[in-house]
């Protein structure tokens, strides 16, 4: 095998090298942490179908995995490169036709690596391509994509109203929260402050519970308070705030559920219950109710006198 310093003199007889003769650059080519590769461009028929490889820096070879290039075709070096990245070759080709620098970022699979490639043509005929390894960035992109369509689906989905609160503004809301607020599109509550919607008489405690989160990074326990639709309807709900760092900026993905109803149910039950009590208390029948094990749960005065005891005295007595 050649040694490098020969394949370099090989594939300066093919094309000279801009900077074979300059110190300076030369180190700056060999210091340079990105990968960097200088070619001379093969075409026929007018497009570009090959490159050699007239030289490459240090930094080539770490990022790549590749070895002993200069002076070899790519498509030795990867054979599957034209057909399966064929835009990296319209791109070299086109730089090396118009001499108009481009930058572009791809998925090389025969490295099974993510590049970003800044090209530009030192000279006719060749193409100077800088590139950095780009994978572990677009992982994470992808991971925090990923995460952001489940997050959005979660909400789309869910039964229960769920907006995001980031800066004191509303930024998003799930299809739910549009209808529990009382609006026809997103646009009417997107970018409010979310204490509009809250009635007057919790505002303050509502305050409190966001500057807690913000200093503790816990989540607000479960309460009740009251919201203001649009139209001005007064709506009972549940509430349910949870801290959550986006993109390094403190937000609140806040839950609510409309319990109008129970809290109706739950009026229209004491209700009933108090009706029930004034019946068994001035009725002169006796009236007790027990458990299944004989334990009892409630009497009425009558029963009392003829036992000789209170009710409270009775609770749980068998």
């Amino acid at each position: 095998t050649a040694s490098r310093e020969e394949q370099r003199g090989q594939a300066a007889a093919v094309s000279p090298h801009p900077l074979q003769n300059e110190g300076l650059y030369r180190g700056l080519f060999e210091a340079m942490r990105e990968g960097s590769a200088y070619c001379r461009m093969i075409f026929e028929g007018g497009r570009p179908v090959d490159w050699v490889y007239v030289d490459v820096n240090p930094a080539f070879y770490e990022l790549t995995g590749l070895r002993d290039v200069v002076g070899r075709r790519v498509s030795e070096v990867l054979p599957d490169l034209r057909a399966q990245n064929s835009e990296v070759f319209e791109v070299y080709g086109r730089v090396v036709e118009t001499g108009v620098p481009e930058r572009f970022e791809a998925l090389i699979a025969s490295l099974d690596i993510w590049l970003a490639v800044s090209v530009i043509r030192p000279e006719p005929g060749t193409f100077f391509a800088i590139f950095e390894n780009i994978t572990q960035r677009v992982l994470a992109d992808r991971q925090v994509r990923e995460s952001l369509e489940r997050y959005s689906s979660m909400m789309k989905s869910s039964a229960d109203a769920m907006f995001v609160n980031r800066d004191d503004r509303i930024v998003l809301v799930n299809p739910q929260a549009l209808r529990l607020f009382g609006a026809k599109e997103a646009g009417q509550i997107l970018g409010r402050p979310p204490l509009d919607f809250i009635h007057p008489a919790g505002r303050e405690t509502t305050r409190l519970r966001i500057e807690r989160m913000r200093e503790t990074g816990e989540a607000s326990p479960l309460m009740e308070q009251r919201i203001v639709r649009l139209d001005g309807t007064v709506v009972e709900v549940e509430v349910a705030a949870a801290p959550f760092m986006e993109n390094g900026r403190q937000a609140f993905h806040v839950t609510m559920r409309d319990i109008t109803e129970r809290k109706r149910a739950e009026a229209a039950l004491v209700e009933e219950r108090s009706r029930l009590r004034t019946v068994l208390d001035t009725i002169p029948d006796k009236v007790w109710m027990k458990d299944p094990e004989g334990a009892y749960l409630a009497c009425n005065p009558a029963f009392e006198r003829m036992i000789g005891a209170r009710e409270a005295e009775l609770l749980g007595l068998t």
